[in-house]
């Protein structure tokens, strides 16, 4: 570990230098695509043929493409893209609970079928699986073995909606991090033990975090809730 006790201060003044030289051009091109294609990704298009896997295609292209820019060009700070996660997710949770809690002032918004809530949680579902990459990608050499390996294990639990699918894929993601450990030993001890600290701290409020708490189970059963969601 460096001997210093901070140094996260140069981390992400490395940051900030990389992002004032970025090709601004280039970057914003592969990140409007890259948005464009997981929105026809999510959407239920209703097509005369199917183009779904067409859109995982195009999708994939332009997450490899953003994910390999960020992560080479940008070399953002691991801490910032964990805390970024976890904003986003606090976020997602208060719009939903927001929009179905009987006293909300959205709920008049979102009481009716509409694309608000919808887009809203695409959206928030977008960035946080753009930042969860970028994790991955920090933490190790191989790239993109890693993220085709997460792409594949999501697109079957998607597709199947089953269960042993998606523990599988949390419990080879929960070993990947465990194993892959490149933003930990750049770290000092004293940030060591602050982050620890820290994740802890979060995951205690995180894991108890419930949108729907609050929420009558009448609303959540009706069918204009799961339309909306």
């Amino acid at each position: 570990m460096p001997e210093l006790k901070f140094q996260v201060g140069a981390r992400f003044q490395q940051f900030w230098l990389n992002l004032k030289t970025l090709n601004s051009r280039d970057f914003y091109i592969t990140l409007a695509g890259w948005g464009i294609s997981f929105l026809l990704v999510l959407l239920p298009f209703e097509l005369w043929f199917n183009l779904n896997f067409l859109f995982y295609v195009l999708h994939v292209y332009f997450w490899f493409r953003l994910i390999e820019a960020l992560h080479t060009k940008l070399r953002p700070p691991c801490e910032l893209l964990v805390g970024l996660f976890f904003l986003f997710y606090h976020l997602e949770a208060a719009v939903l609970h927001s929009a179905y809690a009987s006293s909300s002032f959205f709920r008049f918004a979102v009481s009716t079928p509409g694309p608000f809530l919808q887009f809203a949680h695409i959206v928030l579902l977008s960035v946080l699986i753009l930042f969860f990459s970028l994790i991955l990608a920090e933490n190790s050499k191989k790239t993109k073995g890693v993220l085709v390996l997460y792409a594949i294990l999501a697109f079957i639990g998607i597709q199947t909606e089953d269960f042993f699918y998606l523990f599988i894929l949390q419990v080879i993601l929960f070993i990947l991090l465990l194993r892959r450990t490149t933003w930990l030993e750049s770290l000092t001890k004293v940030e060591c033990w602050i982050y620890l600290v820290a994740v802890f701290l979060l995951f205690r409020h995180f894991s108890g975090l419930n949108p729907f708490q609050g929420i009558e189970s009448s609303e959540i059963a009706e069918a204009r809730f799961w339309y909306g969601l």
